[in-house]
């Protein structure tokens, strides 16, 4: 009995050992280098990381009809491994309506596409799944999604376009279509904060 107790608190030290092993592995590869997969598409990206402000406005019914006004920021982090971009944006529409999105966004080396998933506080309806590329001369990363608008329940196409202006400024346009038409439904300027 006591060799079968031995051998069981053996093979169970063993065991914690490899986990405790494999725990610190993990931990220093979330500080360490790139991720093997890393290419230089995720590279592309590089550039939006950092401390945004943000104004912009919502366009209801097209950029005729009315307009909102928004303001806020967002963080945009790369994950561990510099793999996907983790952006934290909030602000608040109009001044009256706060909101909070988290999304993720990377390159999917098996789709050979630019991927990004993301929610608001504004919708319990849909999780954003989007796909697309990214054109190296006008900076801008393009994905196209199937949304719904806010308390709606019809689908619709969307076109999502986040563009380097510069340095230290990117904008975000999103598209709906409606009738076969892209109308733009949202325009954000954004500039990175001072460090």
């Amino acid at each position: 009995m006591l060799r079968v107790t031995t051998r069981l608190m053996q093979l169970w030290l063993g065991l914690l050992a490899l986990h405790l092993t494999m725990f610190a592995e993990r931990a220093v590869a979330q500080d360490g280098p790139p991720h093997p997969d890393r290419t230089g598409e995720h590279a592309k990206l590089d550039p939006f990381t950092g401390d945004w402000s943000a104004k912009g406005q919502l366009y209801i019914g097209g950029e005729e009809i009315q307009t909102i006004d928004i303001k806020g920021t967002e963080k945009v982090r790369w994950m561990p491994g510099l793999l996907w971009l983790e952006i934290e944006s909030q602000g608040n529409i109009g001044g009256a309506l706060p909101f909070v999105g988290r999304t993720l966004c990377g390159y999917d080396v098996t789709k050979k596409k630019f991927v990004q998933t993301g929610v608001t506080s504004l919708s319990s309806s849909h999780l954003s799944i989007a796909e697309g590329s990214f054109d190296d001369n006008t900076k801008t990363l393009t994905t196209f999604d199937t949304s719904y608008e806010v308390g709606g329940r019809t689908p619709s196409e969307v076109r999502i376009e986040r563009q380097l202006t510069g340095k230290d400024t990117q904008s975000l346009r999103v598209f709906t279509k409606k009738n076969g038409d892209w109308v733009k439904t949202l325009e954000m300027n954004y500039t990175r904060k001072a460090p």
